[in-house]
């Protein structure tokens, strides 16, 4: 038919999908569950988030958002971090917000995996129709 063989758009795909992998973890932080004078001040949860370039950022939700907060894997403190700046605790209603304000290197990571997201789509709408069949295998 012309179109790429099924090996050709496997592999156009896998390197695609390199890109969409962002190397960062997310796990409940060793702090939980709050203890009761935090959880009287709003905390919900303590979240503890790897960035790419392996800065461990202690994240506190509340049932407003989250903010970055002065825990460290030494040290309980799930008050907002004080810094340069309006926000330097990076508040936002959305986890991955906060993170983003926060972390240069997941900005990096995730603006590359929303790209090639784009091209995975844009690559698979150019395919020819008949080219779904090798997905049906």
């Amino acid at each position: 038919s012309g179109g790429p063989t099924p090996r050709e758009i496997e592999d156009v795909l896998a390197e695609i999908g390199t890109a969409l992998d962002v190397d960062a973890a997310l796990t409940l932080s060793e702090y939980n569950p709050p203890p009761s004078h935090r959880r009287a001040a709003g905390d919900l949860a303590y979240v503890k988030a790897v960035m790419p370039d392996g800065l461990c950022v202690h994240v506190t939700a509340t049932p407003l958002g989250f903010y970055v907060s002065r825990s460290t894997g030494e040290r309980y403190d799930p008050r907002p971090v004080v810094g340069k700046g309006d926000n330097s605790c990076c508040f936002s209603h959305s986890l991955l917000d906060c993170l983003l304000l926060r972390s240069k290197s997941l900005r990096t990571a995730w603006a590359a995996a929303i790209q090639a997201s784009q091209r995975r789509a844009d690559y698979l709408t150019s395919l020819p129709p008949d080219s779904n069949d090798i997905f049906a295998a």
